[in-house]
């Protein structure tokens, strides 16, 4: 969708926009849901805040690396420069969390940095200046235009074995590792003893 969404001509300038009102709408929701008390409504808020957050966030990932692959040469770098700055603030995220609920006595507390942050992404994507529309169409916007990708397989990639056992493969990883990554901390805190400060700090 994130995809599709930013190959669209008229739409490819304002997508990062949309995905990061998206990401702050859903952790809205969410942040609601969970500094209220337990009920069906809350617990219905936090789930379509979550599933809400993932899209937007898909999105949003999908727009920074085709924004980097229009670098040139570069294209490697910007995506490598791209994913250690995700991976920083992901890093941040878990590991300051904890301690800002400690600080503040309250979770919530934590809850509203994240708004604040996403507030900031939102306020970013915003700014961010759009390519110039005199400048040659890529491959990837003539391509959109033409409409066949919508068609089923029109896209010639997705004709391709090699990319099917990179799409898996990848598949394979992301699963593996979201598993360890949402539990490592629990397992620190409920195993091995450690704080929830530095439970977060080690599982980030």
């Amino acid at each position: 969708l994130g995809g599709l969404l930013y190959d669209a001509p008229r739409l490819r300038k304002h997508a990062l926009t949309l995905f990061a009102a998206v990401c702050l709408l859903g952790g809205a929701l969410c942040a609601w849901g969970l500094s209220q008390e337990p009920e069906s409504i809350t617990l219905a808020a936090i789930y379509t805040g979550g599933v809400v957050l993932g899209l937007g966030q898909g999105g949003a990932v999908v727009s920074c690396r085709a924004a980097a692959s229009r670098v040139g040469d570069d294209e490697a770098f910007a995506q490598g420069v791209l994913a250690a700055a995700a991976n920083l603030a992901a890093f941040g995220a878990k590991s300051l969390s904890a301690p800002v609920a400690l600080y503040f006595g309250d979770y919530r507390a934590a809850l509203a940095m994240l708004l604040v942050v996403q507030a900031f992404s939102l306020l970013a994507a915003a700014t961010v200046a759009p390519a110039p529309t005199n400048a040659p169409p890529s491959p990837i916007i003539r391509r959109a235009s033409s409409g066949s990708c919508f068609s089923t397989w029109g896209c010639q990639f997705l004709r391709s074995e090699r990319f099917w056992l990179v799409a898996l493969c990848h598949a394979i990883f992301v699963v593996v590792f979201k598993v360890f990554e949402n539990f490592s901390s629990a397992i620190l805190k409920t195993i091995y003893g450690y704080d929830v400060e530095k439970a977060g700090f080690v599982a980030s």
